[in-house]
């Protein structure tokens, strides 16, 4: 696997390089017209063929991009957008022979396929509408070929580069290393449809009213290809098309399925970019791909409720012993009310902050830099959590910035089911 990691990133490296050449044609115009959304745009069409050709992992940090309209130019956005769903698609042939090793021979198979072109695709598989022998129509997620070992390989160069940015001085305050072991797990089974049926049963059950998720036809399922009822969504979440309010309501039922899954079930959906997440007409949210979840333990669960606590009451006594709470070593010698004091600090830059003024990775940034500052090592145990919270905030941020977060959370951190065992 070593081999392989090695040889992956030697050929993302060159693609880079090659990609960066490219741009040359590009970077001349932008300073002949003076007009630098030429060049974001080039950089956006290099930045999506680079992905596609580089596999899983490249495509992945690409959706995330895409995802945050709110930070990045739009001139550079507009070409990612493409990689939410819309990735090159496996050619029909790749497509049958998937089928084949799944199901046996196509006249055995117990379904048609509508139509050999992909109605999405994404960097770990491709979506085909397909019809039961009744007319039922089905969607079926055929996983891409060989996509498992790419994954796995991207991981441990991941591992290196993350390993080496972690010796620097900007990212010392930052566990990058603990948060990438416990993400990499369940980035490496997006690629079993088996367990993604069983993620898929388990997040419709936590997901709540107003949030749909197509239903898993288990019968039909098979290890590279997720089986699922066909749930065609009016529109994207994010769609310009979708009228102001019936966005505001999806945002909030999606919010809610949200701190749903983080506070009360501990089971969260981690990948909500732009292309995985649509609505209808009324407003409804429909989810879709359940590949990247994962488990919030209880005691995380406990420590999340006490920091959101903490930060909707303005309360740095909570704060300073939630934060202790989730370190792996305190020192001795801790002076706890000097952490008490910078808990207040933080909590008057972020409670009461709404969409737009509140960004969840710059308040974990500064967890993080006030634990590094008292010489406590960060444990960041419910880092999934958190990394979803960052995801759904690219939703919202550019067009709805006066969502309270904070507000949005109470009615779960109230709930006599979560706080009775803290308080």
């Amino acid at each position: 696997m070593r081999l392989l990691a090695a040889a992956r990133l030697t050929k993302i490296l060159l693609l880079g390089l090659v990609a960066g050449l490219t741009l040359l044609p590009a970077l001349v115009r932008s300073r002949m017209r003076r007009d630098p959304a030429l060049l974001r745009r080039a950089q956006g069409l290099a930045l999506v063929r680079l992905c596609e050709r580089a596999g899983p992992a490249m495509t992945k940090l690409a959706q995330l991009a895409a995802a945050r309209a709110d930070l990045l130019p739009a001139a550079l956005i507009a070409p990612l957008a493409r990689v939410q769903d819309r990735a090159r698609p496996p050619s029909t042939r790749a497509l049958r022979r998937a089928l084949g090793r799944a199901y046996g021979p196509s006249e055995a198979w117990p379904f048609a396929i509508d139509n050999w072109t992909p109605v999405a695709a994404g960097s770990v598989a491709a979506v085909l509408a397909a019809r039961l022998p009744g007319g039922e129509a089905i969607a079926l997620k055929v996983v891409r070929p060989g996509v498992g070992a790419r994954i796995r390989a991207d991981l441990v160069w991941l591992g290196w580069l993350l390993g080496l940015a972690a010796r620097l001085q900007a990212f010392r305050a930052i566990p990058l290393r603990h948060a990438f072991a416990q993400l990499a797990p369940l980035i490496a089974r997006q690629a079993d449809m088996f367990e993604e049926a069983l993620s898929g049963t388990r997040l419709g059950m936590a997901a709540g009213p107003g949030v749909i998720l197509p239903a898993i036809v288990p019968d039909l399922t098979r290890a590279s290809v997720l089986a699922m009822r066909f749930e065609r969504a009016a529109h994207r979440l994010t769609d310009p098309a979708v009228p102001q309010p019936v966005y505001e309501q999806g945002c909030r039922l999606l919010l809610a399925a949200l701190y749903r899954m983080i506070f009360v079930t501990g089971f969260v959906h981690c990948d909500l970019h732009p292309g995985n997440v649509g609505c209808d007409d009324q407003g409804r949210v429909i989810l879709y791909d359940y590949g990247l979840v994962a488990e919030v333990t209880e005691a995380d669960r406990a420590i999340l409720v006490g920091l959101f606590t903490a930060i909707t009451t303005r309360d740095p006594v909570r704060a300073a012993r939630e934060i202790l709470a989730s370190a792996a070593t305190i020192p001795p010698d801790l002076d706890r009310n000097s952490v008490i004091a910078d808990a207040d600090l933080l909590l008057e830059r972020w409670a009461g902050k709404n969409a737009g003024e509140f960004l969840v990775a710059a308040l974990v940034r500064d967890l993080f830099a006030l634990q590094h500052r008292h010489g406590i090592v960060a444990m960041p145990s419910f880092a999934a959590a958190i990394w979803s919270l960052a995801t759904f905030e690219g939703l919202v941020r550019h067009r709805y910035p006066q969502l309270d977060f904070q507000e949005q959370a109470k009615p779960f951190l109230i709930s006599h089911l979560l706080i009775s065992s803290r308080w």
